[in-house]
């Protein structure tokens, strides 16, 4: 299986159900064992493992070889009898030429009759192979298109310990997002002043002075260089009774598959807005990241909104910009099926820390009487986590530790559904590779098991067979007993959205399954439906344009993790795109 994981990045013919070993016992079987393994594995690879041509070539070798046995057998004859049996063979040479072409003809027949026989042993065990796994498969699809069964496991912890929070810091390039997560960052104490100290000197030194809070979580050269973040950067810090997780999001359009891994962890979202007028209108237009990153949360079904407008100081806090702002991204955001009721609007200031901690002291901004930034943090509500559901993590990263707390092959992810118990044993799929959990590590602090909604980093013990380079950001981590679905045909049901390009039968796009992205195709689009009613509109409409709710079949190029909306949200949410622009989202409600 090591050489077939191997092959699967360049053989366009890769088959994840190829297995040498059965081809081997199958054609060895076929020989009644009359021909060694290895002899058996030599035909197969002459034959490049088509069965039907290395039994073929197996049969003919071994006549072959009992004909030069006979032949032989025949020249080896007493020294004394050659002389007088001389005259004798050339006396009976015609009659045994007739015997020899009888004994072939002979030889031949047996030969059909044989491989007839062994080509129908070999097509019925194939058979009832097909027909248990046909089986299988039926039994699967049923399982995966309805709501599991309830999970338990024996635990120590409980949720309502569980108070962790993940928040995604998205918004359009340049609008602050860094800047402000750095800055609330040194007020929550998480960065100390000596750090600041030292961010400030070394972004001064580069001619970037204004960058120095950015430069907390904008570590790498590349990022600095160009002021821009290219990759999510995640900082955990404790917060009242919430343990929360702060995932900085890159702006620019370039990034956006960067940015969708880290809104697949969020539970809720800030989204930064640049409230200078050219750089907030910049958002919204064609190519702008506040409306993408809008259609990126729903997508993953994130739900509730905060809305840090940044830069207000620039503008002496002015209270109708803010209002036009707050007006623009309702407006803008109910488009995308946002309730108003769960969108929040701060005014903010990144660079100067006014509004992020403590209610602003600034007379110019006595207008605003709402909550400061942490505080609609702090209001927000754990959501519902599912422990009796079947195990999942999804993988963040993965990295091989030579020295630190952890050793060995370590992921990172969160618990998506039910716990994970150390000396367990799970899969990684879609690559199906089997694991133990060897140790287990939450903020610092080895634990025995983490559970639903929870951060942790764990050690894995993998088989000797199985590469560990094929566990990739976006894998799933899950019950061995019951693994998570990996499919390549879905049927999911959309939301077309604002864009110029329509969606097609036959099209190709991109296609993100939480974080997994995929090149898919569109191969049936069943029908349009209204989406108040659910009456069908139309059956097997040509196209899709804007605005339309749809049903549609895809195609993925790879088998994918997938499930159905009502087992786990994560894994249902589809997102279609197409060069730089989202052109549907949409959630799994059939696999096939």
């Amino acid at each position: 299986l090591g050489d077939v994981y191997k092959r699967q990045d360049y053989d366009d013919n890769y088959d994840p159900d190829f297995n040498a070993d059965e081809y081997i016992n199958d054609l060895l079987d076929a020989m009644d064992y009359s021909i060694t393994k290895e002899q058996a594995r030599k035909a197969l690879e002459k034959k490049d493992w088509d069965f039907d041509k290395a039994l073929d070539y197996a049969l003919n070798v071994k006549v072959k070889e009992g004909q030069q046995k006979d032949q032989k057998k025949e020249t080896k004859q007493p020294p004394q009898s050659q002389q007088k049996d001389q005259n004798t063979q050339q006396q009976h040479q015609p009659q045994k030429q007739q015997q020899g072409q009888h004994q072939q003809q002979q030889q031949q027949q047996a030969l059909k009759v044989k491989k007839e026989e062994s080509k129908e042993k070999y097509e019925e065990k194939k058979g009832q192979e097909a027909e248990v796994k046909r089986k299988q498969i039926v039994k699967n699809l049923k399982l995966f298109n309805s709501v599991y069964p309830s999970q338990k496991y024996t635990l120590t912890k409980t949720l309502n310990e569980n108070k962790n929070l993940n928040i995604v810091v998205a918004g359009h390039v340049d609008s602050g997002k860094s800047t402000l997560t750095g800055h609330l960052l040194l007020q929550l104490e998480e960065i100390t002043q000596s750090q600041m100290h030292k961010f400030e000197k070394q972004s001064q030194e580069t001619g970037k002075g204004s960058f120095k809070f950015a430069w907390a979580l904008d570590e790498t050269t590349d990022e600095r260089t160009r002021g821009v973040t290219v990759d999510i950067s995640t900082r955990r810090f404790k917060y009242k009774d919430k343990q929360i997780t702060l995932l900085d999001a890159p702006g620019h359009r370039d990034f956006v598959p960067n940015m969708i891994n880290g809104a697949a962890q969020a539970d809720y979202a800030i989204i930064v807005i640049d409230s200078t007028s050219e750089n907030f209108l910049s958002g919204f237009l064609e190519g702008g990241q506040t409306l993408e990153h809008g259609k990126v949360l729903k997508s993953l079904g994130v739900e509730e909104i905060i809305f840090a407008v940044n830069k207000l100081d620039l503008l002496k806090w002015d209270q109708k910009q803010f209002e036009y702002i707050k007006g623009y991204c309702i407006d803008y955001f109910q488009k995308l099926q946002y309730h108003e009721a769960n969108m929040y609007f701060v005014p903010v200031s990144g660079l100067q820390g006014e509004n992020l901690m403590k209610k602003p002291k600034v007379q110019e901004l006595a207008w605003y009487k709402g909550p400061c930034l942490m505080d609609l943090v702090d209001k927000l509500e754990i959501p519902k986590r599912g422990l009796h559901k079947p195990t999942r993590l999804s993988v963040f990263s993965y990295h091989h530790a030579t020295q630190g707390k952890l050793r060995g092959n370590v992921i990172s992810g969160r618990v998506e559904g039910g716990a994970i118990i150390k000396g367990n044993k799970y899969k990684i799929m879609p690559n199906n590779i089997p694991c133990t959990v060897k140790e287990i590590m939450i903020d610092d602090s080895k634990e025995k098991e983490a559970i639903v909604g929870e951060n942790p980093e764990l050690v894995l013990h993998l088989d000797n067979e199985y590469d560990s380079h094929y566990i990739m950001p976006g894998d799933v981590l899950c019950s061995a007993d019951l693994p998570i679905p990996t499919t390549d045909n879905i049927i999911v049901e959309i939301m077309t959205l604002e864009s110029d390009i329509p969606l097609i039968k036959g099209m190709r796009v991109i296609t993100y399954i939480g974080q997994q992205k995929q090149s898919a195709r569109i191969v049936k689009i069943d029908r349009i439906f209204d989406k108040n009613t659910g009456e069908v509109i139309k059956k097997n409409p040509k196209c899709l344009i804007a605005g339309q709710h749809a049903v549609v079949e895809m195609k993925l190029d790879q088998p994918a993790c997938a499930e159905i909306l009502p087992n786990f949200n994560v894994y249902s949410r589809v997102t279609i795109r197409e060069k730089y622009t989202i052109l549907a989202i949409g959630v799994i409600i059939e696999i096939k």
